[in-house]
Parts: C-alpha cells; sequence; structure tokens
C-alpha cells in the first residue's frame, strides 16, 4: 500500500472510526490500483518494451471495474474488522473533524489528510460509479508479459491492512 494514496487514507480512516459513509444517498465507488502494478507497468512499457508504448495514451488504471464501497466495507469485515457503522457522509466527515481537530502523534495526521482532500475525492468516489477508465492501450501493451493488476479483493485489502484485525 501506498501510504500517501488518498484511497487508504479512507480506508484506514474508516477502520480507525469504526464507520463508514454507507448510509447516506450517495454511492461511492473506489477505483484502486495498486502503486507496485503501476511501477512494474510503467518499467515494462517504457524500458522492456517501448514500441508498445509510442504513441498510446496509457491509463495507468486497474481495467476492472471500481467497487461499490459498500462491498469494501462488506470485506473489511470479512477480513477481521468487525462492523463499521453505516452513518451518512455528513455524519462521517464530522467525526473525520472531530478526529483531526485533536490531531496527536499517532493518526491525527491521517484525518488531517482525509479532511482536506475529501471535496476533490468525494467527487471521484461518486464519478467512479458512471465513469470508465479506459486502460485497453495499457491492457495490450502488457499482453503476454504476465502482467495483470490485480482487482481489488478481501486478499488484497489484507495485505494493505494487515494490522488491527480482530
Amino acid at each position: 500500500q501506498n501510504p500517501d494514496d488518498f484511497n487508504y487514507l479512507f480506508l484506514k480512516a474508516m477502520i480507525q472510526l469504526k464507520c463508514a459513509p454507507t448510509a447516506s444517498d450517495t454511492a461511492y465507488f473506489l477505483d484502486m490500483t495498486p502503486v507496485d502494478f503501476a511501477a512494474k507497468a510503467v518499467v515494462q512499457v517504457t524500458v522492456n518494451a517501448p514500441g508498445t508504448a509510442i504513441g498510446q495514451r496509457m491509463h495507468l488504471q486497474n481495467s476492472a471495474a471500481p467497487v461499490p464501497l459498500s462491498q469494501i466495507v462488506e470485506w473489511l469485515k470479512e477480513i477481521g474488522y468487525g462492523d463499521l457503522e453505516p452513518v451518512t457522509t455528513t455524519e462521517w466527515m464530522n467525526r473525520v473533524r472531530s478526529m483531526a481537530a485533536k490531531a496527536t502523534r499517532e493518526g491525527g495526521d491521517i484525518f488531517q489528510r482525509v479532511e482536506s482532500g475529501w471535496e476533490a475525492f468525494e467527487m471521484y468516489f461518486t464519478a467512479s460509479s458512471w465513469l470508465h477508465y479506459d486502460s485497453r492501450n495499457l491492457t495490450h501493451a502488457l499482453k503476454g508479459t504476465g502482467l495483470e493488476c490485480p482487482a481489488l479483493s478481501p486478499e488484497l485489502l489484507r495485505k494493505w491492512f494487515p494490522d488491527n484485525q480482530e
């Protein structure tokens, strides 16, 4: 996991708050592309096989469809994080702001960062329910290399959040 990635910070904040903004009218979807995959893909198309990239627009996106936040919450429960209380987005942000205001050496920074980035990323999470991320050129360039972006799954979440499982 990239500890500076907003998706990671968002999920970590949910785990620490023991709640998720899933009781709203707005449905959030997350598109996650692991940084280790992105790095390997860049090396593949620029160093190992640059002919596959010349003149092509490459979106370093996961080719799998974005995952509903409600599904991610279920997966977090499945891997040992217990029930995350469903709250409205307003209530969730109130809790984030409260923790950000208390900013301590241990964890407060996460809440400050989520608070400061929420407005921009909320639009992204909402748009991910209908926006299509075209990764065909990247998929074509990586064909036959054995390099594939892993779909978001409980196994991937377990790698990103190995601590504090019940």
